[in-house]
């Protein structure tokens, strides 16, 4: 009785150890189907209400269309300015007055000495045309006549370099008045009132800045 007892437990025992390997060699008799996975986690965040500015977008210019450094042309000491730093100003404006007192003699200097080589002119030509006629009747040498004509021409020589002196000293009149050569906003000055300017170069005055074609040129104040 004991020993078939134990046998019974010992073949319990090896079912027992051989049920889990049955379980997994047993053909699955169901059928695989597809699960979808779960939907992704999103963030979400509710909408800000708020004002908003709207902007517009225009062709447009990253650099000026013209600039221009104003510069003393003459010597002299800066007398007064004629315009407001940042001010839009014409071409032609008025910008800059140095003293204009030296000009103005050299200028009425100029004007006399060209009246007077004007004058040696006249007298010069009234005697040529006196030799001449001389000269035709046989009652003057050649040579009165040749110098005569010489004298005629140097003077008339001397009327031109008077005219041009005339014109240089109006010219130096003109640059004592600093105009705006362009269109444009006037920067500020850099050489404060009562400096002297023009004394070894040009001297850098103020600058003047054109940002649209002279087309589209608006004044804003």
């Amino acid at each position: 009785m004991i020993f078939s007892w134990s046998r019974s437990t010992c073949e319990v025992r090896s079912w027992a150890l051989l049920a889990p390997v049955a379980v997994i060699l047993l053909p699955s008799c169901g059928k695989n189907e597809y699960a979808p996975p779960p939907p992704p986690k999103v963030t979400v965040q509710q909408p800000e209400v708020r004002d908003i500015t709207r902007y517009a977008e225009f062709n447009g210019t990253t650099r000026a269309v013209q600039s221009i450094e104003i510069r003393a042309r003459v010597k002299g000491f800066l007398e007064s300015m004629e315009y407001e730093p940042g001010e839009f100003v014409e071409a032609g404006h008025a910008l800059f007055v140095i003293d204009p007192e030296p000009f103005e003699v050299a200028h009425q200097a100029a004007e006399a000495e060209r009246a007077s080589a004007q004058a040696e002119a006249d007298l010069a030509a009234v005697e040529f045309t006196r030799t001449e006629q001389l000269y035709k009747r046989n009652a003057t040498s050649e040579v009165s006549f040749i110098q005569a004509r010489a004298r005629r021409d140097k003077t008339a020589a001397a009327v031109l370099a008077a005219e041009a002196s005339v014109k240089a000293a109006q010219l130096d009149l003109d640059y004592a008045h600093v105009e705006a050569p362009i269109a444009g906003r006037v920067g500020r000055h850099l050489v404060d009132m009562g400096n002297l300017v023009g004394a070894y170069e040009p001297t850098h005055l103020a600058d003047i800045v054109q940002y649209s074609p002279p087309s589209r040129l608006l004044p804003r104040q």
